[in-house]
């Protein structure tokens, strides 16, 4: 029987959703989710605890676009590690379609607070994941391939499903989120000389610490690279609006969602992009239509074990409830679009506790990566960072080379000179020129301090006289964007001496 709410939709419009593609979005955000935590876990001391390159006390949640985080309650590294281990959990639960919605709330609320802990972290794939499982929490998307479906416990507070497709206010605002994305991302572009130009592919490629063998290779071909540049543009602007013709013209939306999953795949080819590819992925195969799995059934004869996850008829909407799921999700939309218009219109006037809101239930974002506002010298610097460390015995080595020499000319890949992603995103942030006396500028240079001080002392931990270290400084070899040839220019950002005394 249909839900007494929203019953199965004739026809699949454009903010109908396959409840299989739900569970499989659901699915891969959640194992994405478990990887992402298993990266950070590695750099527990480092990033997330008071002995790391950014105490508590170094900065204020408000000034980095965040209200709250309960990762801030305690400085230690067993207290992280139990909120870690907390996380996994949620997020295994996600994975496996156990008390789904709970599941997923306990994601969303625990990733909030775990980007809210080192700012200096945060950067795209951090929104795209937080803002999508903060819009999951409002779908039904434990219904199918669950733990939860083969308990018989399909539950959801706002909503039920009775069927394969899934319409509702949750599911309009997971589209537009979905779509905003892209169309806030080529409002930011249409505004950068780099994209108007034609240059910011190349420009990205040239970028250090994205650099991959394929995209260092591309560089040799500026006139295809100007072309691409223009080509991503279009593509970004104009194709999320063929999910308005979904409900006219059947093959349009797996057009849709290949064109983006190749987009995606193409990219991550060329430049370090981290986990954004793979999360977007996810958010793109929500939108599934029955077709494909239908096809799927007939051709890999799938339906005998497919019984098992049979349409949930049993979860009901009680009365009262739709309009609380139009209230949420209208909150929702309001606060996701309002803080886009923020970013890509900044003199229009957003009333602050739009913002305010916004912060605190994860819906802040920014999608103008590659898109600089004015090009200005910082932008148009590229280069690599040396820590380099003064030891006992008189000699010097580069500690993020592993205890190489110190280098005179660049990196054959400047990328490969960090342990991670986050390590490169991080040094990225401290090396931003915030501007003076702002609470920015005052945490980057409170962190760059703590940065060599847990440096020294996880080198002299392990180091025995005369290789332990007595002084360390972070140097900035600085070249012109896109000219790997020229004569670094050394900036020396950060001395430090090292205790050792052990």
């Amino acid at each position: 029987m249909p839900s007494p709410a929203f019953g199965p939709p004739r026809s699949p419009g454009p903010f109908t959703l396959d409840a299989r593609s739900l569970a499989l979005g659901r699915m891969l955000l959640g194992a994405l989710l478990l990887w992402d935590l298993a990266l950070r876990a590695g750099d527990l001391t480092a990033h997330y605890s008071d002995a790391g390159v950014l105490p508590r006390s170094d900065f204020r949640l408000e000034a980095w676009d965040f209200l709250w985080s309960v990762h801030t309650a305690a400085g230690s590294k067993p207290f992280e590690a139990g909120l870690f281990v907390l996380h996994a959990l949620f997020a295994f639960g996600m994975l496996v379609g156990f008390r789904t919605f709970w599941a997923t709330l306990g994601s969303a609320a625990l990733l909030i607070s775990l980007h809210g802990r080192n700012p200096l972290l945060r950067d795209g794939q951090d929104d795209l994941l937080r803002v999508l499982l903060v819009w999951g929490c409002l779908l039904p998307w434990g219904a199918r391939w669950s733990v939860d479906r083969l308990r018989g416990r399909v539950w959801h507070p706002l909503t039920g499903v009775s069927g394969d497709r899934v319409l509702g206010p949750a599911t309009v605002g997971w589209v537009l989120q979905l779509l905003t994305l892209y169309w806030a991302s080529a409002v930011a572009k249409l505004e950068s000389p780099w994209w108007t130009s034609g240059s910011a592919i190349s420009n990205a490629l040239a970028m250090g610490r994205y650099e991959t063998a394929l995209g260092q290779s591309l560089r040799a071909f500026p006139s295809l690279l100007h072309i691409g540049t223009f080509a991503v543009l279009a593509f970004e602007l104009l194709a999320p609006f063929l999910i308005f013709l979904s409900g006219s013209w059947r093959p349009t939306r797996v057009l849709l969602v290949s064109g983006f999953v190749l987009l995606h795949v193409f990219l991550s080819m060329l430049l370090r992009l981290g986990l954004f590819p793979a999360v977007a992925l996810a958010a793109w195969l929500t939108l599934l239509p029955p077709s494909v799995w239908e096809g799927l059934v007939r051709r890999l004869g799938v339906g005998a074990w497919g019984g098992a996850f049979a349409p949930e008829a049993g979860a009901r909407l009680p009365k009262g409830r739709p309009l609380l799921a139009f209230g949420l999700a209208a909150v929702g939309l309001t606060l996701m679009l309002l803080f886009n218009l923020s970013v890509v219109a900044p003199r229009v006037p957003v009333p602050r506790p739009v913002l305010w809101a916004a912060r605190a239930l994860g819906l802040q974002q920014y999608w103008s990566l590659f898109s600089p506002n004015p090009v200005n010298d910082f932008v148009m610097t590229d280069g690599w960072v040396e820590l380099v460390a003064s030891l006992e015995d008189g000699t010097e080595l580069d500690v993020l080379a592993g205890g190489g020499p110190v280098r005179s000319v660049r990196p054959a890949n400047v990328a490969d000179t960090f342990a991670n992603r986050r390590w490169r995103h991080y040094v990225a942030n401290v090396l931003t020129p915030w501007p003076v006396r702002s609470e920015q500028r005052a945490t980057v240079e409170a962190s760059r301090a703590a940065w060599l001080s847990w440096r020294c002392a996880e080198w002299n931990a392990h180091a025995m006289p005369p290789r332990r270290t007595r002084a360390v400084r972070l140097v900035w070899m600085q070249q012109r964007l896109g000219h790997p040839e020229d004569v670094p220019q050394p900036e020396i950002l950060r001395r430090a001496a090292c205790s050792v005394s052990w």
